[in-house]
């Protein structure tokens, strides 16, 4: 006679396929196409063109302010930013919602000191991810390394970066 599991055995089997998508795994999409040229604007209005970093590898980070996992990832991301400092590596933090003074404030709170931008129109599709926060990593020939969906580590970052950095 079959019984059915107990219970616990549902929640561990439940957590363990979770796991790919954590923040401390190291899966990530490898992309190897053009960035293209998103409508991205500044907190003033400006426009800012994507395009206008080739030469440099560019690290784009969509979030929300009022996103959760969104906040508690900056600090890992502030981090590694810091760590690539010397490589001249762009950073820029996304925001695909339009509130600039909840994008300021935010901001602000958390420490961000990384130009803000405003995503306008269709980004994520085209950039290769799907949600809030997600991670683009672009080389200096404005190809697409890596992108990612959901938060991750400081380390995880890092590693990016320096992909980015390998001929």
């Amino acid at each position: 006679m079959h019984t059915a599991p107990p219970i616990r055995h549902f929640y561990l089997a439940a957590a363990l396929a979770l796991l790919p998508g954590c923040g401390a795994c190291d899966a990530f999409d490898p992309v190897d196409a053009p960035a293209p040229n998103i409508p991205l604007e500044t907190l003033d209005g400006e426009t800012v063109e994507l395009s206008s970093f080739r030469g440099r590898p560019v690290v784009v980070h969509f979030w929300l302010p009022s996103c959760h996992v969104c906040i508690r990832e900056f600090p890992d991301l502030l981090e590694a930013r810091s760590k690539a400092q010397e490589n001249d590596v762009a950073f820029l933090a996304v925001s695909i919602d339009p509130d600039a003074d909840n994008i300021r404030s935010t901001a602000k709170r958390l420490g961000v000191d990384m130009p803000l931008l405003v995503a306008r129109g269709e980004v994520l599709g085209p950039m290769y991810v799907g949600a809030a926060p997600s991670t683009v990593f672009i080389d200096r020939d404005g190809t697409i390394r890596a992108a990612v969906s959901g938060a991750r580590t400081t380390a995880f970052h890092t590693r990016r970066i320096r992909d980015l950095m390998d001929p």
